[in-house]
């Protein structure tokens, strides 16, 4: 009998019945993924990496603290070879 119901709607209460009913069925699936341990640890994981980005300082300001020329900085030396006798 809903079927028969289904079939005969227009394009647009169809649109809106299948939006309804992904919704529905999405929002509990959703509120799972948040509060599932999944989550909790990438979270937890999120908050360590900005506790270290945050505590690492740039190299133009260590650079301008110690007044150090752009153009020594921007230089790169080979490390020397060390051969293991």
């Amino acid at each position: 009998m809903a079927g028969n119901a289904a079939r005969e709607l227009n394009a647009t209460k169809r649109v809106l019945l299948a939006g309804s009913a992904i919704l529905a069925l999405g929002v509990p699936v959703i509120a799972g993924f948040l509060s599932s341990p999944l989550a909790d640890e990438m979270q937890r994981r999120a908050e360590m990496m900005r506790v270290q980005i945050s505590r690492v300082r740039p190299i133009s300001l260590i650079r301008m603290s110690l007044s150090i020329p752009r153009e020594i900085c921007s230089q790169r030396q080979a490390l020397p070879s060390r051969s293991i006798a």
